[in-house]
């Protein structure tokens, strides 16, 4: 089973590597949750982050249950795209390759894409928080960007 490599075979197996399934109800049924092997959470989500956050994230992570991410989702027609959405692009991401990230842009392109150079996955989202001036969209008006230096 390669539930999160199988969009992008080949461009990187570490993600592959990374798995390891969870059988709540048995090997001979399927599995129920994923979780990542810990000696592989620097490379994978952290390649760009401090030693101590690599270290909280190690007892802090928690198996993903597949339950809600199997779950059908439903989208009407009538109400897709009222939503303004924005894309956070990572192109140093071990977890989602610049390749996918491409992918699901293309597949479904949002509003607008920001760029986060020099950063990983999860590094991405701390500079998000100590960052986010950047990224402001107020409720009423136009999106206020600045450029990512």
């Amino acid at each position: 089973m390669q539930l999160w490599t199988c969009q992008y075979a080949g461009s990187n197996d570490l993600m592959q590597q990374a798995q390891i399934f969870l059988y709540a109800n048995g090997n001979n049924h399927p599995p129920t949750a994923i979780d990542l092997n810990k000696s592989l959470l620097r490379d994978l989500l952290f390649n760009q982050s401090p030693a101590k956050d690599v270290a909280l994230a190690s007892v802090s992570m928690r198996p993903i249950p597949f339950v809600p991410v199997l779950e059908k989702l439903s989208l009407s027609e009538m109400k897709y795209g009222s939503v303004r959405r924005f894309y956070i692009e990572t192109p140093e991401d071990n977890a989602i390759p610049i390749t996918l990230q491409e992918s699901m842009i293309n597949a479904s392109p949002p509003e607008r894409v920001f760029c986060l150079k020099g950063n990983g996955l999860l590094i991405g989202f701390i500079d998000l928080v100590n960052h986010h001036e950047r990224f402001v969209v107020p409720v009423s008006g136009e999106l206020i960007q600045q450029e990512p230096a």
